[in-house]
């Protein structure tokens, strides 16, 4: 008796090609040796034949009917519970083959959103219902995505602008009126890290030449450290008062940005507006 190729398993082959074949010519199709759990097609985005470093994940559901206005799909929980492991997006792609259609969702946002808002006890069943927004077509939708990859990395960085900020503010503000220079140069090693978060400083603006304005800061304050050592501490902190003062601003400038992230991140839902109105 020779092996039998289920019908759903011929659908979703047919569907992961449809989906290929609608790529834009700047989404790179990565190689997966295995496709046993749950992920079809991982990908990259190029701009101006360039890496962005945006990548994701995709699993291809196909269907043979036409979708309605919201189409939806029953979905393994084990499936998402997976998904929610990966740092980068995972998006599970609902394509209609009878109209060449292909709804997605932002499959952990979708859980964190969606499911836990309003069922508890999703992770006890064995399937869940996955509802694909009309808006969320991809034919129309792929500038959405690329946005939510962008919005991804940026969230990540932020973290770490908070957390390196945490660790600027600890050192600065107890040691300020005593600042030596082992403790200047531990911030500068803090203010590269910062500095390297370019996603960030991308879509909250904050100037290559005020980054290097504090360096100048935190290199004079060094100097006149080591100058003074040993000296009258009234003297070097005179010495360093606009120095101060003016690194000052920039840490506040620093905390205004990452203010303005998470007042766009409240509940969960940043996302640019103009990418539509579902934050997955």
């Amino acid at each position: 008796m020779f092996p039998i190729r289920h019908t759903n398993h011929v659908i979703d082959t047919r569907a992961v090609r449809k989906v290929i074949s609608q790529l834009d010519e700047n989404w790179l199709i990565r190689g997966l040796e295995e496709r046993d759990y749950g992920v079809d097609l991982a990908f990259e985005i190029f701009r101006d034949q360039l890496p962005t470093g945006e990548t994701g994940l995709i699993q291809v559901k196909g269907a043979k009917k036409s979708f309605k206005k919201s189409a939806n799909l029953s979905f393994p929980t084990k499936t998402i519970e997976y998904a929610l492991l990966f740092p980068q997006p995972f998006f599970v792609f609902h394509v209609s083959l009878k109209d060449n259609s292909i709804r997605y969702v932002w499959l952990q946002r979708y859980a964190r959103l969606i499911l836990d808002a309003n069922d508890k006890g999703w992770r006890e069943q064995k399937t869940v219902t996955i509802k694909f927004p009309e808006e969320n077509n991809f034919k129309d939708g792929q500038r959405k995505i690329e946005g939510f990859l962008k919005q991804s990395i940026c969230r990540d960085e932020a973290i770490k602008v908070k957390f390196t900020l945490d660790e600027i503010y600890q050192i600065w503000h107890h040691q300020k009126a005593f600042i030596n220079q082992c403790s200047i140069e531990f911030i500068e090693s803090r203010l590269e890290e910062l500095e390297q978060c370019s996603r960030f400083w991308k879509e909250y603006p904050l100037t290559n030449a005020k980054f290097s304005h504090a360096k100048k800061d935190l290199s004079d304050m060094k100097s006149n450290a080591i100058s003074f050592n040993g000296a009258d501490q009234d003297q070097l902190e005179y010495a360093n008062t606009d120095h101060m003062k003016s690194f000052d601003k920039f840490l506040t400038e620093i905390q205004a940005a990452y203010q303005v992230f998470t007042e766009h991140a409240v509940g969960d839902a940043f996302f640019d507006e103009s990418l539509g109105h579902f934050p997955y």
